[in-house]
Parts: structure tokens; sequence; C-alpha cells
């Protein structure tokens, strides 16, 4: 291949040239044109005499320019004759174009053809709107599998409320309700190209309504209320102010006020109180952002002012010889349940919040002030409320407002990254933190301003309180040399180089201290009793495993350089990689660097490769990058090693990365290699056609199922899976099993109807229900109703009942209703709820039991 690049590159170097020379007689055409010009405005200032001249020569270059130009093109169209008559140059030109065209069809797994391509989660997972929006709007596609919400994980789906209504407590990130939620197109083709699901206007839209609350869905509402007249009970605008569906708020509050709702409903003055009430009540939710969200939908959307104090005044007046007598009554409006409560707002730790989150409740308290500045003067002035804590005074007497152009002003200094970082990392000596976190203490909740308060005298005023935040871990230094055991330094000042680094200065001087005062107290101690420096060596270690943590590594390496100083220190092999936690790659050289000269190699590497994981698989190409030379040495000697590593590649590793380890393992014994292809998933198809070049494995041997699946796709690319290659693979696996389950999922992504034909026409298929089972399970949860109906076709054998329950249940379970009233016609099998055991159907189908088209057909509803 370099050859031929070589000799391609000579060619087109040649190629070059003749362009050149006929980009140059174009050069010097177009300057002739320019003389030309040039002689005919001096043609119009001439002499008359001289024009008759000068026309004649005008003319002369004229004929010339004209047979330049011609030459031009003659020389083109021997440039072009020349190129395509060199048989190598048109070879290595149309050879090009082939491969072009091969690796942009050649087979990746994962990588689908836009007809195989219909599961509208995997499309939202893998962010390919832009197919799922063609699909549903050009398209105008009727194949689509709506994924339901049921049986995903936990890590997976949101708990975004904390509502009665369980049906509002998650919000699916993969939800075909979450994507597109302003466009009024993509949802009006959805609804129109898929009735069956979202059967509008019958009663399903009380559940799409719900969608559109949990997902702040602004386009579903617009379409119920605008296409299909539908009219939304006030109880929907309260509990989408509730759980933060701002812009569903906004929509049905407008609505309201406009009176565009034919109802006997219209927001006076106590229904906006209530609302407030609503706004206020940190309680029903988890989560901060929606009560900021809330705030700023009605201050600066809506321009609803919060209530504010009233005061009334009573005065009677009596003749001269009476007492005039006047009383004020000072009362407040509160817009929360509890009467003569403080007023609180957030319900969070504020040292554990963002930035961005500590700014939004800063504009929250700032919108606020005329509702709550009476509160904190009544408090100054020892007034006393239900519920109040001890340091409310306190709180009240260091409380400082800031205007809303100083937070805005404040806000412009953090960077957007800035904003994402936590607020007990960030540098204690930071003021514009120290002034917001002061802002909000006193608006916290009960349960966490103790809390909040503690850490803010810890990190600004250094009044520490222990256990919860001991002056360790904002870096001032106390503790006794000696002390291993503390632990967990700098954790709440992780970033905070600079008292960090004094932290480390103070203990060095303690140290130098610490081994004086043992020196001046044994005078007499001859030259063979010396300090072991135990102690200082286990402070020493305890603290560079805490700079560690941080990744502080340059503060690290200066404390040894500092410390060597005084004593001999000893890193201590107990500090190495935290599998659990993803480590530097500085760390990692900080650790080699100080153990390499006390330990060899191997004893540093195997617990890296022992523990193994995602975090961590960055370090391994660390190590090949920075130290090749032993690590090679390392994995010829440890086979093991060598295969765990492989076994824990990641999906997304680029081959380019990993050539060190191909050179590396081409260099084993063929069964070492075959063992690896046994480890490896199908993941990693492309770096298992490599190995598979690597190895040549004996036909008398059993191959690993996996090369079955590399020779399948290899004939799948061509189109070209035969009956023949299935039997070859059979016989050189000995197994069908095999050969089987490293098949049938990829020919069913694929839509591949012939090659599972000679799957099922296979004898063991037909002696084996399992094989039935595993093949049409996978279809139903694919979504291949074509292929699906296709397949049962060719089945010979009648299909267990068993079976047909399962493909009803799985097709139930991911909310297929195109495929259930399929198998249920197919097998005059009648839906019931039995069937499904304890699972609701409104838990499984996009909607609920109301969807009528399905609800007919339930024999027991």
């Amino acid at each position: 291949m370099l050859i031929t690049n070589r000799k391609l590159e000579n060619n087109g170097n040649k190629l070059n040239k003749e362009l050149n020379n006929s980009n140059n007689n174009n050069n010097n055409n177009n300057n002739n044109n320019n003389n030309n010009n040039n002689n005919n405005n001096n043609n119009n200032n001439s002499n008359n005499n001289n024009n008759i001249n000068n026309n004649n020569n005008n003319n002369n270059n004229n004929n010339n320019n004209n047979n330049n130009n011609n030459n031009n093109n003659v020389n083109k169209e021997i440039l072009f004759w020349k190129v395509f008559r060199n048989v190598y140059l048109k070879s290595t030109i149309f050879n090009s174009i082939k491969m072009i065209n091969d690796s942009i069809n050649k087979f990746k797994i994962g990588c689908y053809k836009y007809d195989e391509i219909n599961r509208t989660e995997w499309m939202i997972q893998n962010d390919h709107l832009n197919i799922l929006w063609d699909k549903v709007v050009n398209k105008k596609e009727k194949n689509l599998v709506f994924d339901c919400i049921i049986d995903k994980e936990m890590d997976r789906v949101h708990k975004k409320y904390n509502l009665e209504n369980k049906m509002m407590n998650t919000y699916y990130h993969y939800s075909i309700f979450s994507v597109f939620k302003d466009s009024i197109e993509f949802f009006r083709n959805l609804f129109i190209n898929y009735p069956q699901y979202y059967q509008i206007p019958y009663s399903t839209n009380q559940d799409l309504e719900r969608f559109s609350l949990k997902y702040d869905n602004l386009a579903i509402i617009r379409i119920l209320v605008e296409d299909y007249n539908y009219i939304p009970s006030y109880e929907t605008l309260e509990q989408s102010i509730e759980i933060g569906s701002i812009d569903v708020a906004y929509y049905l509050y407008k609505k309201f006020t406009e009176y565009q709702f034919n109802i006997n409903i219209s927001i006076n003055q106590k229904q906006i109180e209530r609302l407030w009430k609503i706004v206020l009540n940190f309680k029903s939710i988890d989560d901060v952002t929606i009560l900021n969200k809330r705030v700023d939908l009605f201050i600066n959307k809506l321009q609803l002012l919060p209530p504010t104090t009233t005061t009334t005044t009573t005065t009677t007046t009596t003749t001269t010889t009476t007492t005039t007598t006047t009383t004020t009554t000072t009362t407040i409006t509160q817009p929360i349940p509890q009467k003569s409560s403080l007023i609180r707002l957030f319900n969070i730790y504020i040292y554990l919040e963002s930035i961005e989150t500590i700014l939004d409740c800063c504009k929250t308290v700032i919108y606020l002030k005329p509702l709550l500045e009476p509160f904190l003067t009544l408090i100054s002035q020892g007034k006393r409320f239900k519920d109040q804590s001890v340091m409310d005074l306190q709180l009240s007497k260091s409380f400082e407002w800031i205007s809303i152009q100083e937070l805005n002003e404040i806000d412009e200094t953090f960077s957007n990254d800035e904003k994402r970082t936590t607020v007990y990392k960030t540098n204690i000596e930071d003021n514009r933190i120290k002034k917001l976190y002061n802002l909000i203490i006193i608006f916290t909740s009960p349960s966490t301003m103790f809390s909040n308060n503690s850490f803010y005298l810890a990190k600004y005023y250094k009044q520490f309180k222990s256990p919860d935040f001991p002056e360790h871990y904002f870096a001032s230094f106390s503790e006794p040399i000696g002390n291993a055991t503390i632990i967990d330094r700098f954790q709440f000042c992780k970033n905070d180089k600079e008292s960090i680094s004094n932290y480390c200065k103070k203990s060095i001087e303690s140290i130098k201290t610490s081994i004086n005062t043992y020196y001046c107290s044994n005078e007499n101690l001859d030259d063979h009793h010396h300090h072991d420096n135990k102690r200082e060596n286990s402070f020493c270690n305890s603290l560079i495993r805490d700079l560690l943590k941080i990744n502080q590594v340059e503060i690290a390496e200066d404390f040894i350089t500092n410390i060597n100083k005084i004593f001999q220190f000893q890193l201590s092999s107990s500090i190495g990689i935290n599998s659990n936690k993803k480590n530097s790659k500085q760390v990692f050289d900080f650790i080699i660097k100080y153990r390499l000269n006390k330990s060899d190699f191997n004893s540093i590497v195997r617990p890296l490769i022992d523990h193994l994981n995602k975090r961590n698989f960055h370090l391994i190409l660390f190590l090949n990058e920075k130290y090749s030379k032993e690590f090679e040495d390392y994995l010829n000697q440890d086979t093991n090693s060598l295969s765990n590593i492989w076994s824990k590649l990641p999906n997304n590793i680029k081959i380019s990365d990993i050539e060190w380890l191909f050179n590396i393992t081409k260099n084993l014994k063929k069964s070492t290699i075959i063992n690896i292809l046994n480890i490896l998933s199908n993941s990693h198809l492309e770096i298992l056609y490599r190995l598979n070049d690597i190895v040549s494995i004996p036909s008398n041997n059993s191959i690993p199922c996996l090369l079955a699946t590399i020779n399948y796709l290899k004939s799948n690319g061509k189109l070209e899976f035969s009956k023949e290659i299935l039997d070859s693979l059979i016989l050189k696996a000995k197994d069908f099993k095999s050969v089987f389950n490293s098949l049938y999922k990829e020919m069913i992504n694929r839509n591949d109807f012939h090659s599972i034909s000679l799957l099922v026409g296979n004898q063991e298929f037909k002696d084996k229900e399992i094989y039935k089972k595993k093949l049409l399970l996978k279809i139903v949860e694919c979504g291949k109703n074509e292929l699906l109906e296709k397949t049962i076709n060719i089945i010979e054998k009648p299909i267990d009942l068993f079976i047909i329950n399962s493909l009803l249940m799985k097709s139930f379970q991911i909310g297929n209703i195109d495929q259930l009233l399929f198998l249920s016609k197919k097998f005059n099998e009648k839906i019931s709820k039995n069937l499904f055991g304890y699972t609701k159907l409104v838990y499984s189908l996009p909607l609920t039991n109301k969807n009528y088209h399905l609800f007919e057909y339930i024999c027991d509803k």
C-alpha cells in the first residue's frame, strides 16, 4: 500500500506540473488581455494618426488571444486524454473510488442502515434525533416502536418530584416526550401516524396532558387545546407550577387570564395568593432548581409581585378631656401553610450545590425582598416565630442584602466551567462565594440550616466544629505530629492550592521542631542511637495520601523535596491506585516515580491490572506511552495480565490506540490468542477481525463462537450468506448453539430474513424449542413487526403455548400494540389482564388502560 501511495503521489506530482503549466498559459492569456485593455485605453487618448496603427495592433492582439484560448482548450483536452490513457493512473483512481464506497458500506457493530432503525429509545439514546425527526415528519413512517418506562434501571430514571402522584414522580430522559418539546409539527405528525397509540380526542387526552406536564412539553398541550379543543382544568395549571413545568404553566396561565377557556374560572387576587403558596412551598419538591424556576416565572414572565406586609392602624379620638388612643397592628401576609412561621425557601446543603445553583437561589431571595425583609427586621428586633431557629437572631444580624445589579456583576465574573464547581471546592479567600453564601443561609430549611451555618463559620471564620467540620477539612493545621489516623484532609478546599501549600509548610515546620526537640532532650545519644523518625514518616505518608486523593501532585512532590532536607522520607508501599475512583495520570506517574527504585515494576502495575475497570483503563495507555519498555517486558512474562487487559477494553476504544497491544499479542502462542478471542464481546468485532488475521486456527480445533460472527458479518457485507457457509461454521465450531448465539441478534437488527431462514431451516433449530423462543422474543423486543410475521410463517412445527404467552407479554411490556394485536390474531389468543400477572397496563403501555384500541381486545376488562 505504501508503494502504491508513493506511485500515486509521483503521478500526482506530474499531473500537478501539467496543470500548473496549463494555469500558467491561462495567466499569460489574462496578461495579454490586460495589455490589450491598456492598449485600448491608450488608443482613446492617442492622436488620430496613431489610432489606425494601434487598432491594427489590437486586432492582431485579439487574434493572438483567440489563438491562445483555443490552444488552452486543446491543452486541457490533451491533458485529460493523457490521464485517461495512463492505465496505471486510471486504475488507481477507480480503485480509490471503490475503496471509498467499500469503506462507506463496511459493516460496523452498532451501526445500522436507515431502514433498519425503528426503536425511538435507541435513536434518542444515541443522539440520532435528526433521523427520528425525518422518520416522523418527512417520511411519515408507521413502523416505529415506542419504548416504555417499564423495567428501566433506576440510574437511568431520574426522580424529579416528591409528589403523592407517583405517575408524575419519574422523568425518563430517553422518552420520546422529552425531545422536540416545542415542535408542534413533530407531535402533530406523531399523533396522526400512530392513532392506535395516541387516540385523540378520546379520554387519552388526560394521559397526554400528564406527559405534557411531566416533561414540560409545550407542543403536546398546545395541540390538545388548539387542534382538539381540549380544556385543561384549573388544577392542571396549579400542578404545572408545582412540578416546575414552566413553559406549560406560562401557556396555561395566559389562556386562563385571557378567558380563552369556555369555563367559569377567572384568576383573582385570592387565587394568585394561592398560586404563590405553591411557588414558595419547598416541601413539595426535592429539587431547588424548580423553586427558582417557579419564582422566576412569576416575577419576570407573569409579572406577579409577591405578597407584601400590610399595616392596619386603628385610631380612636375623643374630646379634650379624654385620652386619645392609637392602636397599630402589624400583620404578615404569608404565602405558606404554617401561620406565624418564618419563610424557609431552600431545602439544601449550600456547600454541596454548584455555584450556578447558588446564584439562582440568590436571585430568588432578591426577587422576594419585599416579602422577606420585614421578617428579618422583626427577628432582629426580638420577634419570635413558630419553628424559629436559635441561629436566626445571629444570622439576621450578619445578613446583608445585595442588589440584583450587584448579583449580575458577580455572576459575570464566573466562567461557565467555574459555575459548575461545587461550593465546597472553592477557595477560602473567595469573597464572592462568601457573600452569596451569607445571603441564603437564613432561608434554608430547619433540617439543613445548622450544617450550612457550621460550614460557613468553619470555612470563612475558622470556627471549627468536630466531627462534621474539623479543621483539617479546610487545610487548617493544628494536629500534633504523629497523628497519622487523620484522613480526608482538604475535603472542603480541594482546589485551594494556597491554603493546602500553607498547611504543608506548617507541617514541615512542626516536623522540624519535633525532631530537634527529640535530639535536644537526648544530647547524650551516641552515633549508634539515631532517631528512626517512624512517627514523622507515618504522618508524612498520611499527608501525601490525602494530597494524591485530590490530585495535588505538584504540592506532594514539593513536600517530599523539603521533608528530605530534614530526614530521609520513605514512601509507603500501601500508597497506590484506588480502583474505586478515577485516577489521574499524574498521580500514577508519581507513584511509579517514587516507588520504582524500591520495588520492581511488576508490584506497581499488577494491582492496577488485577482491578482494571473503565475508570482506570486510560492508565494502561499511559503506561505504554511513558514506560513502554518496562510494560512490554512485564506483559510478555505475564500473559494473564495481558488477557485481563483485552477483557477490559472499553467499548469506544480506538484500534490506533492499541496497536502496541496487537504487536505484543501476535508473539504469543496460538492457544493463548484463541483464549483472548473467547473473552472478547461482539462490541469489539473490528478488533476480532485483526486478531483473527493474526492466528491461523487448525480446522480440527473448536473455534470460538465469535469467529462465527466474524465470518457471518464478512459474508453479510456482501449479501452472500449461504447455507454452505452456515454448515461450514457449524462443522468448524462443532456446536450449533454457539453459532446461533453469535449470529441471530445481528441478523434481527439488520432485518436479514434470508439469513434467519437458514437458521430456522437447520435441523437442530427445529428440534429444540429454546431456539424458537430466543429468536422470536428478540424479534419482538426489537419491534421488527414485518420480520416477526415472515419468520413465524416459515417455522414448520406449531409454536408452544408457553412461547406464545411469552411473546404476548414481551410485546405488551415494550408497548408495541401492533405486535400485540398481530400475535393475538395469529394464534387466536385473547389478551387477558391475567396473562400479565400483577403488571398494570397503566405502567406498561405508552398511555393507560383507557387506550380504547387495545381495551376492546381485553377479554376480562
